[in-house]
């Protein structure tokens, strides 16, 4: 797990660094990463929370979070994919500077080796394979009569 650390504990007027503790990124699944820190002031609004996609990627706020608010989940990550986060908290006086940039890669989705995808005319107790993933804690299974999966007929997690 990275950590982002700030080097000036504390949120000043002029526009120094934020005043948030360690920021720990975990991996949780093939397309979410979670972001937690540490709030250690009392006078900022917010939290601005910046990413990009791989080392040459360009910054964007993807969110911000109320004062108070000590985490994030960012869904809808790509996997197998390296994210660059930097935030910085926000007052009506303006922006601090941004925290140290850290980083996290997503989770590499599991593959379905038996039986082939799409396949028909299965057993009733078919017997399912996949590679393991590195860093998975668990899997989740769905069986869909429509390839869009719009219809769910059997889900386990575990």
């Amino acid at each position: 797990m990275s950590r982002m650390s700030i080097r000036n504990p504390e949120w000043l007027m002029d526009r120094s660094r934020a005043a948030l503790g360690d920021l720990p990124l975990q991996a949780v699944a093939a397309t979410q990463i979670n972001l937690a820190w540490t709030d250690n002031s009392n006078n900022e609004t917010g939290v601005k929370i910046e990413r990009k996609a791989g080392a040459g990627g360009t910054y964007a706020q993807i969110a911000s979070v109320l004062a108070g608010n000590t985490s994030y989940n960012n869904t809808g990550c790509t996997a197998n994919t390296t994210y660059y986060y930097q935030v910085r908290s926000y007052s009506a006086v303006g922006n601090s500077n941004y925290c140290d940039e850290v980083s996290v890669a997503t989770i590499t989705a599991p593959t379905l080796t038996s039986p082939a995808s799409g396949a028909t005319g299965m057993s009733l107790t078919p017997s399912l394979v996949w590679k393991v993933s590195a860093g998975a804690t668990s899997y989740s299974v769905q069986v869909s009569n429509a390839s869009t999966f719009a219809t769910i007929v059997w889900s386990q997690a575990g």
